[in-house]
């Protein structure tokens, strides 16, 4: 299909070949942890006292 402005074509739409994405492992790498976010963090709490 063409897309035309005063009778000339000024763009065509053709279909998009999508290369499906796995789903697992997506998101792989875009996330960082700084630090550690198991251990304890030194902080008094008000329960603690």
């Amino acid at each position: 299909m063409a897309i035309t402005k005063h009778g000339k074509t000024v763009a065509r739409l053709v279909p998009v070949e999508a290369k499906a994405l796995p789903l697992l492992g997506r998101m792989k790498g875009t996330i960082t942890i700084p630090g550690d976010i198991v251990g304890p963090t030194q902080e008094r709490w008000e329960a603690n006292e």
